[in-house]
């Protein structure tokens, strides 16, 4: 699907981590992401109104762009329409944050929240609302995706072609057995 982000806004991801929360996700870890406050007043308000509020609907929809080439970024776009009309999405580059896509991929869920860009560490955050991310038809073309951000990473260390295949996948494995095995 494509995202006009020339509609929504797009925020920056400040921060991130990851959360358990007793009796929600079988206390599963769930990727915490921290936008920055001075750009998102409308999301905080969001926030706000969803902690004292029974779950809204929210729809979420990733977009990876169609390329011959692997994309750079992803988007995850989110439509709020129940107590606030809400629309828009976070952009992840793909390099630098495959972890944390994959963590959204597999947990199926994000805690999101705004801070200060100065705050000085996750713990300083209050608040936060969890938010349903169903992996939907996006997730056999993040697979592949995955796949080819990590054996890039390893490609400059001149391994051979069925080595890199084994590393790359023990690496992906290795990734998302210790995001298990945090719980």
């Amino acid at each position: 699907m494509k995202i006009d982000l020339s509609k929504v806004d797009a925020y920056e991801i400040i921060k991130s981590g990851k959360m358990s929360f007793p009796g929600i996700a079988d206390g599963k870890l769930i990727p915490l992401i921290i936008i920055d406050d001075s750009k998102s007043q409308k999301l905080k308000q969001l926030i706000k109104i969803h902690q004292d509020a029974p779950p809204g609907d929210i729809e979420t929809i990733w977009g990876i762009p169609i390329s011959m080439f692997a994309p750079k970024t992803l988007r995850l776009k989110f439509n709020f329409s129940k107590h606030m009309d809400l629309s828009f999405c976070l952009i992840f580059e793909v390099k630098e944050r495959y972890s944390l896509i994959d963590e959204i991929f597999q947990a199926q869920a994000i805690y999101l929240n705004t801070s200060n860009k100065k705050a000085d560490s996750i713990e300083s955050v209050q608040g936060g609302i969890l938010v349903e991310i169903p992996a939907t038809n996006a997730k056999p073309k993040w697979e592949k995706l995955l796949f080819k951000t990590v054996k890039d990473i390893y490609k400059k260390e001149k391994i051979s072609k069925k080595e890199l295949n084994k590393i790359t996948k023990e690496h992906i494995n290795t990734m998302r057995q210790m995001w298990k095995k945090s719980k």
